[in-house]
C-alpha cells in the first residue's frame, strides 16, 4: 500500500519515479482517456487529487505528512535534498550573473 494512489488505474505507489513511470503507460493512458476529468493522482493521507506528478511533488513539499508511513521519511528527504540543491544552484547562478543595472 502507498501513499500515492492513481484512482484511473487503482494502483498505488510508493516513490515517484514509480508514479511517474506509471503515467507514461499505455495502460494508464487508455485508462485517462474514460476518466471524467484529469485529477487522477491522489495523496492518500490528504485525500487531495492532482493532475500531474509535478503538483503532487509540489504537494508532498509544501505539506508535511506523517512520517511514520512507510517510504514517506526516504521520500520527503529526497525532495528537500532536491530543493536545497536548486535552491543553492539559484543563488549561485544569482551570484556570477552580472547586475544589468
Amino acid at each position: 500500500v502507498g501513499f500515492m494512489h492513481c484512482t484511473a488505474c487503482s494502483k498505488s505507489f510508493c516513490g515517484l519515479t514509480n508514479l511517474a513511470d506509471h503515467i507514461l503507460c499505455k495502460k494508464h493512458l487508455r485508462n485517462l482517456k474514460t476518466w471524467p476529468n484529469n485529477l487522477v493522482l491522489l495523496c492518500v493521507q490528504c485525500q487531495l487529487q492532482f493532475a500531474t506528478v509535478e503538483q503532487l511533488k509540489q504537494h508532498f513539499i509544501l505539506v508535511t505528512h506523517d512520517a511514520n508511513i512507510p517510504g514517506m521519511g526516504k521520500l520527503q528527504k529526497e525532495l528537500k535534498h532536491e530543493l536545497r540543491t536548486k535552491y543553492v544552484k539559484h543563488i549561485q547562478q544569482l551570484k556570477t550573473t552580472e547586475n544589468p543595472f
